[in-house]
């Protein structure tokens, strides 16, 4: 049950994630504002972690770890007797229910001023529940009285609820005094492996507890499983580690001293065994410029700010998905939250990524954009400038292409499209709509899984080996 309403998590942003070793123990990783972030990881928090992970809020479809009782109260504060003045109602508390009244409660937590509500274990009869609208002013609720006649008013009453615990709070801060950081939290125990990001990026990641009942990966179901993050390392031996030396990872750089190869970024990070290397952190850098139809027009020397971008969305670097959009298509950040296969294997792609300002006229972002090119002459642009995308095909090389309305209406003004058939940059991909996904789900899934056949981009390119690509590039 969400605290905290989604953002796609960028360099600027808290989150965390959960990651496994070599013996299957599970770490979460807490990330603050700085550092690498995995591609394609929402903003939460470790709270909302700890029990499992709220994949579809609106339909209230969430996936529970299977948490023995001792990692149970290892993640939960002392209990305190249930009353009309505990002060944390509207925190998601978990409560222990008198099991002779189960039927009775949980026909209550169907109620509608129930908003959503999780069982902790049906064993030991805890239950943890959104009772936020039980409340008639939000604001000062802490300290008040529920309604009435709410569903929480009438558990209360009826001497339902025999105990209630506050989750623990695992905020972690970090500081930095005389160059050497440390962390600041009031948690004792959790059975979690957790590490700590620094907000400086040019430390790694530190181990700050060691569980006394580690969670297994094989506690999380099937589904669940898929969004964790492997690292051959063990967490009992390793006290530090880099993220992103194993997995595709965003982070901040000093971008005088990123470096570009082959159309994708390479930031300079330390590396788990103390070395220093390059690692990637972007692959949406082919410069547009090449291919632009308006530079002669404007006199152009290179691609600036000044005409708006269209970044493209990558969940990984090996992408055997492609789905083409409109620059003017709205990204759904709510599949950055999902274990859906076919996102995870995707790369969303404008089929324009750059929209050149015309002449007397200026902006610098899609919204400002739309109020100067029409559909129409976004589409007589992507004429003008299709070979872009046929390089950006040839160079995934996807098993599958998804298209949404706006990206078809303008791509088969160039290409045929027949019987569920791209024919682009000399090749045949099959063909999907957008609205047609769920329809063919299970062949779409089947392709996702199936291995990469794109262009490889190293992960880690030592400085020395940097410096060699960049001598050859100069001679």
């Amino acid at each position: 049950m969400k605290q905290y309403k989604e953002y796609p998590a960028t360099h600027s942003m808290s989150t965390a994630w959960y990651v496994a070793d070599e013996d299957g123990n599970v770490a979460i990783m807490d990330y603050n504002d700085n550092g690498p972030v995995p591609w394609g990881i929402e903003q939460t928090c470790i709270e909302e972690l700890v029990f499992g992970h709220e994949e579809d809020y609106k339909r209230k479809k969430y996936l529970r770890i299977k948490l023995t009782d001792d990692q149970i109260y290892d993640l939960l504060e002392s209990s305190k007797d249930p009353s009309y003045d505990f002060d944390d109602w509207l925190f998601d508390p978990i409560v222990q229910i008198d099991k002779g009244q189960e039927k009775e409660f949980i026909k209550l937590l169907k109620n509608r001023d129930i908003e959503n509500y999780l069982c902790v274990s049906k064993d030991l009869g805890l239950y943890m529940i959104d009772c936020y609208r039980c409340f008639e002013d939000k604001v000062e609720a802490i300290h008040q009285r529920p309604l009435k006649y709410s569903s929480l008013h009438k558990m209360l009453s009826s001497n339902m609820i025999l105990k209630v615990y506050n989750k623990k709070n695992f905020y972690i801060n970090d500081v930095m005094k005389d160059s050497i950081v440390s962390f600041d939290y009031k948690f004792n125990s959790a059975p979690y492996y957790i590490y700590k990001q620094p907000y400086w990026n040019w430390m790694l990641a530190e181990r700050i507890n060691i569980p006394e009942h580690p969670v297994k990966l094989d506690q999380f179901p099937e589904a669940l499983r898929k969004r964790v993050h492997r690292v051959p390392i063990k967490f009992d031996e390793c006290e530090k580690f880099q993220i992103a030396e194993w997995h595709p990872c965003e982070f901040m750089t000093n971008e005088e001293d990123d470096k570009y190869v082959n159309g994708c970024i390479y930031g300079l990070l330390p590396l788990t065994d103390g070395n220093e290397a390059y690692i990637l952190r972007s692959m949406d850098e082919v410069d547009f410029y090449q291919y632009c139809s308006e530079k002669e027009l404007y006199h152009c020397n290179k691609c600036t700010w000044s005409c708006a971008s269209c970044p493209a969305h990558f969940f990984t670097d090996k992408p055997t998905i492609m789905t083409i959009v409109s620059p003017y298509s709205k990204y759904n950040y709510e599949k950055n939250v999902t274990s859906d296969i076919i996102v995870k294997k995707s790369v969303i792609m404008p089929f324009l990524p750059i929209i050149p300002k015309p002449i007397n006229s200026y902006f610098t972002s899609i919204d400002e954009a739309k109020k100067v090119v029409t559909t129409r002459m976004l589409e007589n642009l992507y004429l003008r400038n299709y070979k872009y995308l046929e390089d950006m095909v040839a160079r995934y090389n996807p098993r599958a292409i998804i298209v949404d309305k706006k990206a078809h209406a303008a791509l088969q003004k160039e290409y045929a499209m027949d019987n569920h058939v791209l024919k682009i940059a000399g090749m045949e991909y099959p063909l999907f709509f957008e609205s047609e996904v769920e329809k063919h789900r299970e062949e779409l899934e089947h392709m996702a899984e199936l291995p990469y056949r794109g262009m490889v981009f190293p992960h880690v390119i030592s400085i020395e080996e940097m410096q060699k690509i960049e001598k050859e590039r100069h001679d």
